[in-house]
């Protein structure tokens, strides 16, 4: 059964590694939450602990950076940024074994309407034409989810295996819920495409962290407001996890308490419906 708590310091003597979600739980997309930088104050005064930022971001670390600095939170707040756009980068590199071996040079490109460039020493070209293209990489959405639906039909008519960088399905941006990659990601999957995604839920992440980041998974815990994402992965990794209901599930919630459910039997609904079991609940961080 989940546990309702007030506060991070009712259980942070019990976890050394804290896995921080970045949007839903740093940000809303536009502003840092209340009480988020204070509560990393008296987290990092304590000894022994080890904080990430851990982001389903397309992006580099150095943007998750730069987008939290310029919110107001001091460098060395945090011990590291892995985004799962830098783990792409770094498959899209070194070509490991299985989907990435085989793959082709040209990729046809799904972005958000900032567009997207691969780095220069990458030997990577992009396509304008998906009959040139050897595999699609989607790091946005620039369009609604169903314009893309002619682009995926011929894509699978070519076989083009699909690379995602992004597969959040929905992400918190001010006052709204936005439509994310990971929709398309799924689409295409269900219509039978060949796909590879980086970041949350896939344990894999998980393992890289805890080799880069050495700690007993009985000391770990993840913050996230994902059921899908961020308290998934928490169980696909087997660590302690807190769900934030401020975030993407913020409507299922409400709807659930204006029902008459509190918060013990809204946690279980919730986590039956997602299939996601969570430890600690809570609506936004705080010390």
């Amino acid at each position: 059964m989940s546990k309702s708590i007030q506060g991070l310091s009712e259980i942070a003597a019990h976890h050394d590694l804290f896995l921080f979600d970045q949007w839903g739980v740093v940000h809303d997309g536009q502003a840092l939450y209340p009480h988020f930088a204070e509560t990393l104050e008296q987290l990092r005064a304590m000894p022994n602990k080890t904080l990430l930022v851990l982001s389903n971001s397309s992006k580099r670390a150095c943007h998750s950076r730069s987008l939290m600095h310029g919110m107001g939170l001091r460098e060395g707040l945090w011990d590291d940024i892995i985004t799962s756009g830098e783990h792409c980068l770094h498959c899209l590199r070194e070509r490991p074994d299985g989907f990435y071996s085989n793959l082709g040079r040209n990729y046809y490109g799904i972005h958000w309407p900032e567009g997207y460039d691969l780095p220069e020493d990458l030997d990577y070209h992009a396509v304008n034409d998906l009959t040139s293209a050897d595999f699609l990489l989607l790091t946005g959405l620039g369009q609604p989810v169903a314009a893309y639906r002619p682009i995926l039909q011929q894509a699978l008519e070519l076989d083009l295996p699909l690379v995602c960088a992004n597969p959040d399905l929905y992400s918190p941006e001010g006052g709204v819920i936005k439509d994310c990659p990971g929709l398309l990601l799924e689409q295409y999957r269900e219509m039978g495409g060949k796909t590879t995604s980086h970041g949350k839920p896939a344990k894999e992440l998980y393992d890289l962290i805890l080799q880069q980041y050495p700690h007993d998974p009985a000391r770990v815990l993840a913050i996230g407001d994902s059921l899908h994402h961020d308290i998934q992965g928490a169980n696909n990794a087997g660590i302690a996890s807190l769900f934030l209901t401020q975030g993407v599930h913020r409507d299922d919630w409400n709807a659930l308490l204006a029902q008459g459910h509190d918060v013990a039997s809204a946690s279980a609904e919730l986590g039956r419906y997602f299939g996601a079991r969570f430890d600690y609940v809570m609506a936004g961080l705080r010390w």
